[in-house]
């Protein structure tokens, strides 16, 4: 699936489901999906997708797989350590 097409409305039902990286046995898990504040002249409404990882993951592009959407490639930052891994947080606006 290509980026520029998608929407909050892909990934709310996938909510606790996981997203594997490619040619890893590592995957991300989906914690959340809501809506972001959006500019006025916003081509689609931004939104915030909140994953786990259980190992440390630094910030950048990764490439990951689900099922349902097939390969997409997200930008990745992590915005806190907690037990399990790390979180990341992608924004799309």
């Amino acid at each position: 699936m290509d980026l520029i097409d998608v929407r909050l409305e892909h990934f709310q039902d996938l909510v606790g489901q996981d997203f594997q990286l490619l040619n890893s046995d590592i995957s991300f898990k989906l914690l959340e999906a809501k809506t972001q504040n959006t500019r006025p002249d916003a081509t689609r409404p931004a939104f915030v997708l909140l994953f786990s990882c259980p190992v440390p993951a630094p910030q950048g592009a990764y490439l990951l797989h689900h099922e349902t959407l097939g390969q997409l490639e997200i930008f990745l930052v992590p915005i806190r350590q907690v037990d399990a891994g790390v979180q990341l947080e992608a924004i799309f606006t």
